[in-house]
């Protein structure tokens, strides 16, 4: 496909994005994560600094409810939870 904008992801993209088939969790790119109509969620670490020689690290787990969209586009998908990647040339 000859791609000719940018694709947006409304997300925190560099923090660990999963989604969820059939009760379990799967680690996936941003561009997998932004078309998958199904559960998602984004693991991060933010980190405080108290000094020179110490930082602490804290994970923080979200459920990520934002839209999603059609492989390889912008275009929102609006459809039904399919728990699957969702493709524009599909009949969903």
């Amino acid at each position: 496909m000859d791609r000719q904008e940018k694709l947006y992801n409304p997300f925190n993209d560099a923090g660990m994005m999963e989604v969820c088939i059939k009760d379990a969790w799967y680690r996936v790119t941003s561009k997998d994560f932004r078309s998958f109509s199904g559960p998602r969620r984004i693991t991060s670490e933010d980190y405080v600094v108290h000094g020179l020689s110490q930082l602490d690290a804290t994970t923080t787990t979200k459920d990520y409810d934002g839209p999603v969209f059609y492989m390889e586009s912008n275009f929102v998908y609006e459809g039904d939870v399919l728990n699957k990647l969702v493709y524009l040339d599909e009949n969903n």
